[in-house]
């Protein structure tokens, strides 16, 4: 770092510069720099550039390792057909395995959420469907990694269900949905489910 730009620039031409080793926990007090009051200031100066490095250094490499961990958007399909919800059961292989979910999944490059729950709809299951209105979202901080779920109302259109992808599926009421063991980041779209419709 030049100390110049930064106005650490000793006044007087004739000024000798002690360069000064830091270590952790590096106190002034523990610094042997001489005993005038401008090796002193000196030496602050030095260390105090020296310590802006090391924040400057150590925010770049934090920014730098957030943006290699990347946010995954994810969907999931709030399916409704005859006053029953559509809930899906992880195969055995997930990382979550055993937990339910809102159907949906990972939202590809240059596709919308609309298109992604389309198309995970129809691998999963089989089904033709449409996506109507956003419902809702939510973010969850996983060991691998964070999730933004988005969530659609969706309508089921033809086909018949297979289970391409999931150990199980159940047509469930509202009252239902507490009764499943869901995975985190679904469970505050049960919540808001549970919220704004009327049980049956």
């Amino acid at each position: 770092m030049v100390l110049r730009s930064l106005g650490f620039v000793p006044r007087h031409r004739g000024t000798t510069t002690q360069h000064i080793e830091l270590r952790p926990h590096t106190s002034l007090n523990h610094l042997k720099i001489g005993r005038s009051t401008k090796d002193s200031r000196q030496a602050e100066c030095i260390i105090r550039c020296s310590m802006l490095d090391v924040r400057c250094s150590t925010f770049i490499s934090f920014f730098s390792l957030n943006e290699q961990i990347k946010m995954i958007r994810v969907t999931a399909a709030i399916l409704v057909h005859n006053d029953r919800i559509l809930i899906a059961q992880r195969g055995e292989t997930d990382d979550l395995a055993g937990k339910w979910e809102f159907p949906g999944g990972k939202i590809e490059n240059n596709e919308s959420p609309q298109q992604c729950l389309i198309r995970e709809l129809q691998e999963e299951f089989g089904i033709d469907a449409a996506v109507g209105d956003f419902f809702g979202e939510s973010t969850y901080h996983y060991e691998t990694g964070a999730v933004q779920l988005l969530a659609y109302h969706t309508s089921w259109e033809g086909g018949s269900f297979s289970l391409n992808a999931h150990a199980a599926i159940r047509w469930v009421s509202l009252n239902q949905l507490q009764e499943f063991e869901f995975a985190p980041a679904d469970i505050p779209l049960v919540e808001k489910l549970q919220q704004s419709m009327t049980p049956t």
